[in-house]
This record gives structure tokens, sequence and C-alpha cells, in this order.
């Protein structure tokens, strides 16, 4: 068992000290994100054929950001819904040494296990994460992204360089007959429409960039299905569902989905907008702020290409995704059901007040109608600014 995350200041370890550090961030209702580590098992560590019900690892989330603890899992259900391929994720007590530790978010991890398990025999490709397909991107950086195949002398990236280079090749008038060998349309139509549903904050429409750093998103993966045909999968779903403050942004730029610009804007803001959400107290008493920006959907070409290839699905699938699966009944129903299935776990847990989480709840659920307005019209029709 290891502790998940970064040794930096966006993570909860110092990289110098290697000691907890206290992050506070008040764009999530100034909670103490490092209270408790997430944690990651790996049965495989010390004999490579180690398994536990047939997995190598495990993930263990801590799910300080998200004051409800059904962000999560409810996101990946949601993306399952419309048969995209999303891990599995439970809720689950915790005890070390025989004490309690609260209850954790305990996530399939996506690796050579989950692929061969989703695509059968198919599921031994490339699986890259969080690689974007930019014009810049290397043959290194598709080789230090790779999760499987990555034996050395066996690399073979040649399939992420040929999509990326298409990609960059593109134009309007092409794009869905260079995309042909690589994608599935109709996969990413539902990928965006779930992501968006959600107010996913921290995925592949968040490009985040700082000083001297950036644009990147995070957290996906790319998996080859084979020939080079490309399938995405999301990751770390712990800030979805959130609505923003509405002053968030340095220069007040209209955006009603979270920190992330609507997928339907079109605009040439590509400087990005700026914001501050990040206070670090280090373990030795050094008080650090962090800050970065993000920069508009539109400035990526790929992405504003996809747009318009999957702009006349993507209101019928959102439609019918509000009358099903993301409908305020079928919500509900899930959530009170995870409620009251973790409801005695959250009531010992030393570091949860049990009226106040209740009430995060609550307003989980009451965020579900502003969420199916915005998809509706996010996936009506292009606002340009």
């Amino acid at each position: 068992m290891r502790y998940k995350g970064n040794y930096s200041i966006w993570g909860c370890v110092d990289y110098v000290t290697k000691q907890r550090v206290v992050r506070v961030e008040p764009f999530f209702g100034n909670i103490d994100v490092c209270q408790r580590f997430s944690l990651k098992l790996d049965f495989d560590r010390y004999d490579g054929e180690a398994r536990l019900d047939g997995l190598k690892k495990l993930n263990l989330h801590a799910m300080a950001a998200d004051p409800s603890r059904l962000r999560e899992r409810l996101g990946y259900s949601l993306f399952r819904e419309l048969d995209i391929v999303a891990p599995r994720a439970v809720h689950a007590r915790l005890y070390i040494n025989g004490e309690y530790q609260g209850l954790v978010a305990v996530v399939e991890n996506v690796d050579g296990r989950f692929t061969a398990n989703r695509f059968g025999d198919a599921g031994d490709g490339n699986l890259y994460r969080d690689l974007w397909p930019s014009a810049d991107v290397t043959a290194q950086d598709a080789e230090a992204a790779l999760k499987t195949n990555d034996d050395p002398g066996m690399v073979d990236v040649s399939d992420f360089m040929a999509f990326k280079d298409a990609i960059a090749a593109s134009t309007e008038a092409d794009f869905a007959t260079r995309m042909e060998p690589y994608l599935d349309f109709d996969y990413l139509a539902r990928y965006v429409v779930v992501d968006r549903a959600i107010a996913n904050f921290d995925g592949i429409m968040a490009f985040y960039f700082g000083t001297g750093w950036g644009p990147d998103n995070q957290n996906y993966d790319w998996y080859d299905v084979g020939g080079g045909r490309f399938t995405l999968i999301p990751w770390d779903l712990d800030k979805a569902f959130w609505y923003p403050e509405p002053n968030f942004w340095s220069d007040n730029a209209p955006h009603d989905n979270g920190p992330v610009p609507n997928w339907n804007v079109s605009t040439q803001h590509c400087a990005g907008y700026l914001c501050d959400f990040d206070a670090v107290i280090v373990s030795n008493g050094v008080t650090q702020s962090g800050s970065h920006g993000v920069r508009e959907i539109d400035c990526d070409p790929f992405l504003k290409l996809l747009r318009g290839q999957i702009y006349d699905r993507q209101q019928a699938i959102a439609d019918a995704f509000i009358a099903g699966p993301f409908s305020e009944a079928s919500v509900r129903a899930k959530v009170e059901a995870w409620r009251a299935q973790i409801a005695d776990g959250m009531q010992e847990d030393r570091l949860v007040d049990s009226a106040q989480w209740q009430g995060s709840v609550d307003a989980l659920l009451a965020e579900v109608p502003k969420l199916q307005s915005n998809l509706s019209l996010m996936m009506s029709g292009l606002i340009s600014q």
C-alpha cells in the first residue's frame, strides 16, 4: 500500500520534507483536502503473479475534495449508462492495523487487466495516460505515457503518432474522413454529453496553464483497440457535479458550467482565464499559494473539429440522457441508496461532521436540475463570445 498522489504543491506530500501538508482549497469550501491520503494497493509489487480476485491493483480514493463522498461513484455510473468504458467504483470502510480510517471509494485500476476485461481479444493494445493528441507530442512523450506494452525493446507508439499527425493535418472539411480509421464519433458524442452533464471540472475539457507550462489537460486514458482505433476512458471524477462561485474567474468571464469553459462557446480567448484557488501550508509552517488558469475549449484544434463533427447528434443523446439515466428520479434513486449504504460509516468517521455531510448530499441532488438545464442549453446551439 502506498500514497497515491503528487509530491508537489498540487499534492499532499511536500517534495522536500516528504511530510504531509495542510492544503486548504477555498475553491472547494475551504476544505483541507489532505486530511486523509488516497492510497493504491499493489498486489503484484513483490510478486509479479500475485492477484486479488484477478486484480493487480486497487485505488482507495479519500474523496477529500468531495463533501458528499458520492461524486466519483455517481460519475462513473453515469458514464457506463451510456456505454462508455469506465472503471467500476464502490464505497468501503478502510481499516489499518485494526483502526477505522473512514470511508474510501474503491476504484478499479485502468491497466492491462482492465483492457483485457473490457475488450477481450482486443485487450492487449496500447494504453496511454493523460496524453492529448496535440501536434507537438513527441514519440518520447507517447512512450512516457504508456501504461501497457512498455517493456524496453518492445515499445511501439506509432499508433498514437499517426493519430495525432492525422488530427494536425485535418481541416473542417476532411476531419471525418481522416479520423474514420481512428475514432468512433458516436462513442465520443456520448462521452462529451456525460462529461458536460456532470460538469467535470478536472477532465479532458480543462486545459490548465501556469507560468512556463501548459496548456495541459488530465484524467483520461486513450486505448488502442487495434489498428490505431482509439477509445477514450474517463478517470478521477471527484471534482465533477460542481457549480462555481460566480466570481471564480479573475476577469469575471461568463461561464456557467463550472470552471471549465462551455462546450458550445466559440471564442478566440486562447490566452486563458486566470484563477486562484489553492493555498498550501507546508508542514514546516511555510505558506505557499498555487494558482493557474484554464484555456477555452475552442482553442484546442482536436476538440474544435470534434464539436463540429458530433454537433448534429449531441442534442438527441443529451435529451435521451436527461429523460433516462440523468433524470432527477434516476439520479435520486442511486444517490439515496448509496447514502443509506454509507451513512453508518460516515457517522463513525472522526473527520466528518455527519450533519454537514447529509447537507452536501442534499446539495448534490439540488444541482441536478441546474445541470440538466445547462446541458440542454449547451447541446442545443453554438454561442459565440
